[in-house]
């Protein structure tokens, strides 16, 4: 039976709200009552040399760490509080395997407390040399993920010196090897540590910090004695658990002018201390188990007098529990030294107050099944059959961005396929493509969910910014658009392989039966089809790239199949399904096949590309381009876009194309497609 002990000999938080001077005396004496120094200490009384260079190489970090408030003189503190309170996470973490450590783990911690922030630190000439003209990369990496500073930069509402602190933030963790470089030490690193510990392996676990956490998986120890994982968890843990009014001491708060903020920074700075003004910070009790500690029970306490505050305190929670949950998964997935010894707590027990004011859930909400209703009136979408132009704009967008991974590669051709059949009384249309694929985090926060596009991410632009390429998928409402034609009949049926998946953990298949939100994913990896049973006697032929046996994808890219009723989407000028597609397809500049497996008709979609060499092959030429008028048959629909879209040619009045090829040379190739209707 487990039990929560909340005796005061068993509740600890090391007394952490404690402001210390910047002496080095002061900063000295404040490492020394760390615990983790104290072990580190001890453990070294017989290796004078190791335990004074590692103190060292701490006091020159948290001397670098009194130099952030220059820049960052609104940030809460960085300083050797926020150190001490650091190392003394850990230790709560760590709680009675303190033991456990070994000295080299214990000099690890040490350092990477006093480091994982020294990038924040900025001397003259480091800031000159970042607002100079020679590290345009860096700025233009910066502004490709932070839409917001990009727009204001470009608006001349801010310049790189107003948003100097911003880039800085962005990426100081990886600034920590410059600052250990500008110390000298990354080229004189005492040879008292590097028998213990290399440069590298306080750079990495630093580094972590600010990173996804998979990629502590990617750091490799150099020797046994030391779990750089393990480090790499406690010093991100730790480092978010410094929530508390330690930080934020409410003098500096009045001194600094938060109190009655002016700009748009400080009024963001005041909530940041608000929060934490308010905080008292976390409390680690055990939770025992016939006398063994099998984890740890977190409970945090706040009293807040602001509303806003108060919310923004409980997001910072549920950061704090996402990321335990995280740590916890990732050390479960390797085995050391530490495995069912380090009980790290799951979740936190909040006593948030709010002193003023009544908290509830007083939020807009959302009813999905109205908003369908919403959309299927003739006010918004006049026509039913807009999740095709959804789900073909969704797949270009996706072989676009596959096309500019695989520019240099001669194996890969962009192909989009569109299948139509029916099987027991309804109709199903599939769309399957070559592009990128999608992984759980895609399909989960972003094709799940209403109003966010991947390809607006700074996701997406960290990981696909390139200027010379701009995805067009801007409208509508996704996938959702699937059940405006029929929400009792729809059913959508997902297979992909995000491109860069190697061990079958993103070939995913997804189901969703309705449109309330509920649906089923399982994972090839897994071999977990039974959770979609009853999604196997669905009427998906393996097409394309599918397998037969499973339905899981052997190459990347993404299959969706929607079940729907032709009679619910058919309009005077879209009979079939063909016709429906023929609505929204015109040049496209990636290959669309259709095919009806019902009677086996088949057609290629003539591409931009092809439909221009068609015009060369039948035009003469002079000294000035093309010379010759060319009429070319244009369904009433097509051609009406094709006269918004291009209003330089020269148009008659008959549904045909015709331009005088001079002016047609000038604006192909098409530069925003016009083969989607965007209406």
């Amino acid at each position: 039976m487990h039990t929560h002990d909340t005796s005061s000999t068993d509740s600890f938080n090391n007394n952490r709200a404690v402001s210390f001077g910047t002496q080095p005396e002061a900063i000295l004496a404040a490492l020394s009552s760390t615990e983790i120094f104290q072990f580190f200490q001890k453990g070294t009384v017989h290796d004078a040399d190791y335990f004074t260079e590692v103190k060292n190489v701490c006091m020159t970090a948290a001397n670098l760490s009194c130099l952030i408030a220059n820049m960052f003189s609104l940030y809460t503190k960085h300083d050797i509080t926020h150190i001490c309170n650091v190392l003394n996470l850990m230790a709560s973490l760590l709680h009675d395997r303190m033991k456990d450590l070994s000295v080299d783990e214990a000099a690890l911690l040490l350092m990477a407390a006093c480091w994982h922030d020294t990038g924040m630190a900025v001397n003259k000439k480091q800031a000159e040399r970042l607002l100079s003209e020679d590290d345009e990369d860096i700025w233009n990496n910066y502004f490709r993920t932070h839409n917001e500073d990009k727009r204001r930069y470009h608006e001349g509402t801010a310049d790189k010196k107003t948003l100097l602190p911003n880039l800085i933030r962005s990426f100081h963790h990886e600034r920590v090897k410059e600052q250990l470089m500008e110390t000298g030490l990354w080229y004189q690193w005492p040879e008292a540590i590097d028998k213990h510990i290399a440069r590298e392996e306080l750079f990495s676990v630093c580094k972590s910090h600010g990173e996804k956490l998979q990629v502590i998986n990617e750091i490799q120890p150099r020797s046994r004695k030391v779990d750089l994982r393990v480090c790499a968890v406690l010093l991100r843990l730790a480092d978010i658990l410094d929530f508390d009014y330690s930080r934020a001491p409410q003098s500096l708060y009045y001194y600094s002018g938060l109190a009655n903020p002016k700009t748009s920074e400080e009024r963001f700075s005041q909530l940041e201390w608000q929060k934490h003004m308010k905080s008292y910070g976390f409390d680690f009790i055990p939770v025992y188990h016939e006398k063994n500690i099998v984890e740890l029970s977190l409970l945090f306490n706040a009293t807040c007098e602001d509303p806003t505050a108060h919310h923004k305190v409980n997001e910072y929670i549920d950061w704090v529990e996402y990321e335990l949950g995280v740590c916890n998964a990732e050390l479960a997935k390797y085995s050391s030294k530490w495995e069912n010894r380090l009980a790290l707590p799951y979740k936190v027990e909040r006593h948030i107050h709010a002193n003023g004011f009544e908290v509830g859930d007083f939020s807009f909400h959302v009813d999905k099944g109205r908003i369908i209703e919403l959309l299927k009136g003739d006010n918004i979408y006049d026509n039913k059959g807009v999740f095709v132009r959804e789900l073909i704009q969704n797949a270009l967008d996706a072989v676009r961005t596959r096309r500019q991974i695989e520019k240099n590669s001669f194996d890969w051709k962009p192909e989009i396929n569109i299948y139509s059949w029916t099987a027991d009384g309804f109709n199903w249309l599939s769309i399957d493509d070559n592009g990128i694929g999608m992984s759980r985090e895609i399909i989960k926060n972003y094709f799940l969910r209403i109003g966010c596009s991947y390809y607006e991410s700074d996701e997406f632009k960290a990981a696909f910014g390139n200027e010379d390429y701009k995805p067009t998928s801007h409208f509508g409402i996704g996938i959702l658009s699937c059940f405006i034609s029929s929400n009792n009949n729809s059913r959508i049926e997902v297979s992909t392989k995000h491109y860069q998946d190697t061990d079958g953990r993103e070939t995913l298949r997804l189901s969703i039966p309705s449109q309330q939100g509920y649906y089923y994913l399982a994972t090839e990896a897994d071999n977990r089809d039974y959770i979609l049973k009853g999604t196997d006697d669905i009427a998906i032929p393996p097409i394309n790239s599918l397998k037969k046996d499973s339905g899981y994808r052997k190459k990347a890219g993404t299959t969706i199949s929607v079940r729907f009723s032709i009679g619910e989407v058919q309009t005077h000028n879209a009979i079939t399904i063909k016709d429906i597609i023929d609505t929204f397809v015109a040049f496209p500049d990636v290959p669309i096949h259709y095919y009806n497996l019902d009677n086996g008709e088949q057609s290629d979609y003539l591409t931009e590309e092809d439909f221009q060499k068609s015009v060369e092959s039948i035009c003469t030429y002079d000294e000035n381009g093309f010379s010759e008028t060319f009429e070319y048959v244009l369904p009433d629909e097509i051609f009406d876009r094709l006269k918004e879209y291009y209003p330089e040619a020269q148009w008659t009045d008959t549904p045909m194309f015709q331009t005088e090829f001079l002016h047609l040379k000038k604006i192909a190739p098409f530069k925003d497609d016009p083969c989607i209707d965007e209406s």
